[in-house]
């Protein structure tokens, strides 16, 4: 079977389809004639992208795809979609992928929707469980978060970068998924009358649980934000450190390189070449005069807090 009827207790019908065949379409045409044809036009069947429709007139219509899964880290060669049309009394969604939806079984989906009144509660039953799904996504993204926090307090490296780059991508998956839901809750409000929602206790359960996620992710993205502005903040102060160490030790050796380059010419005559003292006398010059420099670069307060070094505990070493 590529559909499947299941009658609720409250009079309304879940229909769970899968790939339906031309012959369950015109068996569907001639009760759902809205449904068949606004699968055809907007071609959800094939969508790969969130898409929200409502339509108003009699008893309004909610109709829309969105993805859904538990965990970013998963590599699948494709997001699971959710596809989901609710009218007056039935309820159509496309099959679902359990497995994905942490832990959530067939029985206990069904046993929910069961305790609903109407096809909207049933609907909106089941967008809260993909709500419920996201916000134990973002908990496991909370204790990474957490534990990257910890790691970039006692030992910033480049692989800290990374692991940021990847909390990053994280947040757009979770706000992939969480997004397509804030949409659905709105489009309800154009397509169902306002009393009816305001007796829809599982729209209102996934209305605030969705307030939830958005709060979340925007203190996410803050955290994150923060955490890689420091990390840029840190390269920036290292690379300064790096270029100015580099500077002094350059000055310094100044004295030396000269001398170096003026005494290695091949010239007659050169002051000292004769002596026996002169190659101890140019190394106490060389000396003296690299002491001098150092001393007025200290004097300067150039060399900063490349003598000093950096404290075993510190954020920037």
């Amino acid at each position: 079977m590529a559909i499947r009827h299941i009658v609720m207790p409250g009079g309304w019908t879940w229909h769970r389809w899968q790939d339906l065949t031309p012959m369950e379409r015109e068996e569907l045409r001639v009760d759902h004639p809205y449904f068949i044809r606004i699968m055809q036009q907007d071609r959800f069947e094939f969508a790969r992208v969130p898409c929200i429709r409502a339509k108003a007139e009699t008893e309004g219509a909610l109709y829309g795809s969105l993805p859904y899964c538990n965990e970013p880290d998963e590599r699948k060669d494709e997001d699971a979609w959710l596809f989901v049309y609710m009218e007056e009394r039935h309820l159509f969604t496309s099959e679902l992928c359990l497995s994905r939806l942490d832990g959530i079984g067939e029985q206990e989906l069904i046993r929910s929707l069961e305790l609903c009144q109407t096809p909207e509660e049933g609907g909106f039953a089941l967008l809260g469980k993909l709500a419920l799904v996201c916000m134990n996504g973002l908990d496991a993204f909370a204790a990474e978060q957490a534990r990257l926090e910890r790691d970039m307090r006692e030992s910033n490296n480049a692989q800290l970068l990374d692991a940021l780059m990847h909390r990053q991508y994280d947040l757009l998956h979770w706000r992939r998924r969480i997004e397509p839901l804030e949409e659905l809750l709105i489009a309800a409000k154009e397509a169902f009358a306002p009393e009816r929602l305001e007796r829809n206790a599982h729209y209102r359960l996934t209305e605030l649980r969705v307030q939830r996620l958005q709060l979340r992710l925007k203190r996410y993205d803050v955290e994150v934000g923060t955490m890689l502005a420091m990390d840029e903040n840190i390269a920036s102060y290292r690379g300064n450190e790096i270029m100015k160490t580099l500077t002094v030790f350059t000055v310094v050796c100044t004295p030396a390189t000269v001398i170096a380059g003026l005494w290695g010419m091949n010239f007659e005559g050169m002051p000292g070449l004769d002596s026996p003292w002169g190659y101890a006398g140019m190394m106490l010059v060389i000396c003296m005069l690299t002491m001098l420099v150092y001393v007025w670069l200290r004097w300067k307060g150039w060399t900063g807090d490349l003598i000093r070094g950096k404290k075993k505990r510190s954020n920037i070493a």
